[in-house]
């Protein structure tokens, strides 16, 4: 960020000479100092484009990043959801088979009254 502003600020200084210059009203204008304006403008331009470029470059490293952030992100969410998952299944586990277990006895008990109620009433 600091470069970014020296090169505004030399963009700027160039841009407040040929103000001036141009305000002083001078009619003749050297030939080394024109030189070395457009010198300097050249490596002004090289600098903006190089400073373009970097930002491209650290901008799409940023997007890689993100992207690798959510997938790693998506697959943790995925993780835990199956953790999740088996914890509540070997939680319910037990009570599935204490559920059977009380089903059995039920099925007992409806068959032993079914035999002592068929019993009592053969017996009148």
């Amino acid at each position: 960020m600091g470069h970014t502003w020296d090169v505004l600020q030399r963009a700027e200084a160039l841009r407040r000479a040929q103000r001036e210059r141009e305000q002083a009203g001078g009619d003749i204008v050297e030939g080394a100092t024109a030189v070395q304006l457009a010198e300097d403008l050249a490596a002004l331009r090289v600098s903006v484009h190089a400073l373009e470029d970097r930002i491209e470059l650290e901008l799409g490293g940023l997007q890689d990043e993100l992207r690798q952030a959510l997938t790693k992100s998506g697959e943790e969410t995925a993780s835990r959801g199956r953790a999740a998952l088996e914890r509540l299944l070997g939680e319910l586990s037990p009570l599935r088979d204490a559920s059977r277990r009380l089903e059995k006895r039920v099925n007992w008990l409806v068959a032993f009254a079914s035999v002592a109620s068929a019993l009592l009433l053969f017996r009148c």
